[in-house]
């Protein structure tokens, strides 16, 4: 996976004018990404077991982030005030309030997103802080307004990646990566199904 939708961007383009073009060129082609990914959406890989401490961190406060309950007290213990994040269209945000924002946008269209941390991997940093990379897939149906426009129902799927830097049993730093490009052209195709 990577940040399509940043790229496009970088390169002058409008992303949801792009979306809507590999929309209609997988209509052109009888091609369907939502059918493509069904078997993803309908059978989830379960979940990995998460033994040490910053991964145990690091783990709940992207599920934390990435749920209907996202922020609240729990959030704000994982969290350091400072912390310091990436988000695909090369969105720099600085502090769990920013990161809440950012995901508000994201659930008010997807409403009933559910994640899955599929892998886990842990290296040693600096004084005793503690570098963790999360693998995660995110099921979701685009049926609230919100980033991606008026809803059309359809199933979404995507992959990301997401790694933090835990220091003193918080996350100081976090860089997701997910295909907002394919998110987008996901719920075009519905758009179009509908037309």
């Amino acid at each position: 996976m990577r940040d399509n939708a940043g790229l496009v961007a970088q390169l002058g383009l409008d992303v949801a004018a792009v979306a809507q073009a590999q929309a209609q060129a997988d209509r052109a082609t009888h091609f369907d990404l939502i059918a493509h990914h069904a078997a993803a959406f309908a059978n989830p890989t379960p979940p990995v077991a998460i033994e040490c401490d910053a991964a145990k961190i690091a783990g709940r406060a992207l599920l934390q982030a990435w749920t209907a309950e996202h922020g609240g007290a729990e959030r704000s213990r994982l969290y350091d005030y400072r912390v310091d994040a990436m988000f695909p269209h090369a969105r720099r945000l600085y502090g769990p309030d920013e990161i809440d924002a950012e995901l508000a946008e994201i659930f008010a269209a997807l409403p009933d997103a559910h994640m899955t941390i599929e892998h886990v991997a842990v290296t040693p940093f600096l004084g005793g802080a503690q570098d963790v990379a999360l693998r995660w897939s995110l099921r979701a149906h685009h049926s609230g307004t919100g980033r991606y426009g008026a809803a059309t129902g359809a199933a979404v799927f995507c992959i990301g990646v997401t790694q933090m830097r835990v220091m003193n049993g918080r996350v100081r730093e976090e860089r997701t990566v997910w295909d907002d490009l394919a998110v987008r052209r996901q719920i075009e195709s519905a758009r179009l199904r509908a037309v």
